[in-house]
């Protein structure tokens, strides 16, 4: 959705929002999306102000803010709320850096029994070793934005030698998922 209809949906005052974000129809991890967050703002003097609600462009895949590379990102897109709290990757910003991910619905594929083909793929086989999936887009009913519980991380790129470079950031987010509810 544009950057308006979020800040009216998570109701995010307009200079809180980086008018930058495209809306993307197709979201995947590694790409940059929308978050909402709180997050104090540094004040002139260093201080920090009020915490406010803000719409920000943050990566999918949470590296951690101890990890020696961003690959660990690949790995991180989502995390399991039974062991949110004591997994290493996630356990500080479980405590305070929590986030939601604003989303119009999502896909949940399912395995097809064998032999059948997803739908409007004309009868066309499975590739050799691929087992043939079909997706169900999944979305509120009302037609209102949704969001995922997350965290998200900073991480500091060592190669950057200026603590203050922008460069030297890096902001990353998960999703938070648990099973599905039996009515699914």
């Amino acid at each position: 959705r544009p950057v308006a209809d979020l800040t009216r949906a998570f109701e995010i005052a307009p200079d809180h929002a980086d008018p930058q974000l495209p809306a993307d129809y197709n979201m995947a991890p590694t790409k940059q999306a929308p978050v909402v967050l709180t997050r104090a703002s540094k004040l002139d003097d260093g201080s920090r102000g009020e915490p406010t609600r803000q719409l920000r462009h943050l990566t999918w895949g949470l590296v951690p803010s101890w990890s020696k590379d961003t690959k660990v990102g690949l790995r991180m897109i989502n995390a399991r709320a039974e062991s949110v709290l004591t997994k290493p990757a996630f356990r500080a910003a479980i405590r305070s850096r929590r986030c939601l991910v604003p989303a119009d619905g999502y896909y949940e594929w399912r395995v097809l029994p064998d032999g059948a083909s997803p739908a409007g793929s004309a009868g066309a086989p499975a590739r050799r070793g691929k087992v043939p999936k079909q997706p169900y887009w999944i979305a509120p009913g009302d037609g209102r934005s949704a969001a995922f519980a997350g965290l998200y991380e900073f991480w500091r790129d060592p190669a950057v030698a200026a603590g203050d470079d922008p460069d030297a950031w890096l902001t990353t987010f998960t999703i938070i998922t648990t099973s599905a509810d039996p009515g699914m």
